[in-house]
């Protein structure tokens, strides 16, 4: 199981990261399953919007480009949204609600895998 750190804050942003790159699982994402517990992420890639239809709990979402560096975070996000269109987005990468603010990270940061 891959781990997902803040390289440039030096933090561990989840211990166990899951992936879903297939076009069947982005379209799945967290539907089939339970909510994320603390140290879990879902990666998403290729994706530049996310939505939360159909949950029934909030989520933190970061993007990130090519070279994994934050673009955009959307910190608890509720149930029945969607983002916008991150067009700089390589991918996202979903997480409890809450992780994003205690780990710090913010637009600019690097991330690695």
């Amino acid at each position: 199981m891959k781990k997902l750190y803040n390289s440039t804050k030096n933090t561990v942003l989840a211990h166990r990261l899951y992936e879903a790159r297939s076009f069947f699982q982005r379209l799945v994402g967290l539907l089939s399953r339970s909510p994320l517990q603390p140290g879990e992420a879902l990666l998403l890639e290729p994706c530049c919007c996310i939505h939360t239809f159909f949950m029934d709990y909030p989520l933190d979402v970061l993007f990130y480009d090519k070279e994994k560096r934050v673009v955009a975070i959307f910190a608890e996000m509720p149930p029945w949204r969607c983002t916008p269109l991150v067009r700089r987005a390589r991918g996202a990468i979903e997480f409890p609600p809450g992780t994003l603010k205690t780990a710090g990270t913010g637009v600019g940061d690097r991330l690695k895998w």
